[in-house]
């Protein structure tokens, strides 16, 4: 909605906000989080072509930077696989983009409860097959699940999920009991 301000943890190259920015014109404040400044660089130089003039890049690590204001949105494409989880690219930047290495889902979601006004909300894009953990981390965080919504890729398989997440509130409440060995008989 027209005027209100809006955080990417992890912004990356800026991709995010500037497809916000297209769809929702008028936001008064865009921020985005980034750790690598040479990224971060780069969505500057891609929110200034894209005519994103009210955006702002700060370089640090979304753990430990703590912007002000707080948010109506906080948005994030947190990394999907923990370390050790199928190929690491060589590429630092791609690594670090796509394994958990400097943070992970459960970090992003509590970075975004602690950004988020009391009634903003959190949308997270994440991979399809491993929305348990994202829905796990919003609930740990005190997230209160809105809406899912799988995103297929042309093998009509959940390639990506978007979940929406407030601060409270009536919802879903995400939790996780653990299995409790039956007795022998």
């Amino acid at each position: 909605r027209p005027g209100m301000r809006v955080l990417d943890l992890g912004t990356g190259t800026g991709a995010l906000l500037i497809a916000l920015d297209q769809v929702c014109p008028g936001l008064t404040e865009v921020t985005g989080i980034e750790l690598n400044p040479r990224v971060a660089d780069q969505a500057r130089r891609n929110m200034t072509l894209s005519g994103l003039d009210n955006a702002q890049v700060i370089v640090g690590d979304i753990r430990e930077v703590h912007p002000k204001p707080r948010y109506d949105l906080v948005i994030a494409n947190p990394p999907f696989y923990p370390p050790g989880w199928g190929r690491l690219s060589e590429d630092a930047t791609k690594a670090s983009a796509t394994h958990a290495l400097n943070g992970d889902v459960g970090d992003f979601a509590s970075a975004a409860a602690a950004f988020t006004l009391p009634h903003g909300e959190i949308t997270f894009v994440f991979d399809g097959g491993r929305c348990r953990d994202v829905l796990l981390a919003m609930g740990s965080a005190g997230l209160t699940v809105k809406a899912i919504r799988f995103l297929d890729d042309d093998r009509g398989q959940a390639a990506r999920v978007l979940v929406r997440a407030t601060k409270g509130g009536a919802g879903a409440r995400v939790d996780r009991a653990a299995l409790k060995p039956s007795p022998t008989l």
